[in-house]
């Protein structure tokens, strides 16, 4: 029987061959030292600029102030006569009714009476040539006063808003008492009240 052999090369030991790879590495590496030294890279035409930030400044708080509110005082105005403005010396008076009184304006029917102590005086045209005033009394009495005549439907209008006025008057056709006695004037012609007398002073009808 014939057997074949095969021809092995001699291997180095494991060993060695490692040692001899590390010789060999540290070799090729040679004495160089920059290889590892940091480098630092430098852009041309770059400024540098150091930053110098300053301690905050303290500020100090001021508590504002409170101060008191101010106190004011409401001063109540002192009563007045309604048709006047003047002050009240007499509350009775201011709370009594308004009175209107017509007088006569015809020539012998002057001087009248009266004009100095009415708060308020209205001239009304009656035609074309004559007037008659409307005397209003509030805060002030006149005794007497007059001469007295009859009233017009425009009275209503005029004096209607004194808050139903006492309205003394001579009197008037019929159709002028019943408007006065439908509206808000309190009627006290010569037929409702016996406070009316004739002077002697005047012819009549003055």
């Amino acid at each position: 029987m014939y057997a074949h052999s095969r021809s092995r090369s001699a291997r180095p030991p494991l060993g060695v061959a490692v040692a001899l790879l590390g010789l060999a590495l540290v070799a090729c590496s040679g004495n160089d030292t920059t290889a590892n030294a940091p480098t630092t890279a430098t852009t041309p035409g770059t400024v540098a600029l150091s930053i110098v930030t300053s301690p905050p400044i303290p500020t100090t708080m001021v508590p504002p102030t409170t101060e008191a509110p101010a106190t004011t005082t409401t001063e109540v105005a002192p009563p007045v006569y309604p048709l006047t403005g003047l002050p009240v010396t007499d509350p009775a008076i201011a709370a009594r009714p308004t009175l209107v009184v017509k007088i006569d304006n015809a020539p012998g029917a002057r001087p009248q009476t009266g004009f100095n102590e009415a708060d308020l005086v209205f001239e009304e045209i009656v035609n074309d040539r004559l007037t008659r005033f409307a005397m209003v009394f509030q805060s002030q009495d006149s005794d007497p006063v007059g001469p007295i005549r009859s009233g017009r439907i425009q009275d209503i209008n005029l004096f209607g808003s004194f808050n139903h006025p006492l309205f003394a008057w001579s009197g008037g056709n019929k159709t002028v008492t019943a408007a006065v006695d439908a509206s808000d004037l309190v009627n006290l012609s010569q037929l409702r009240v016996p406070v009316y007398f004739r002077t002697t002073d005047k012819s009549v009808p003055h």
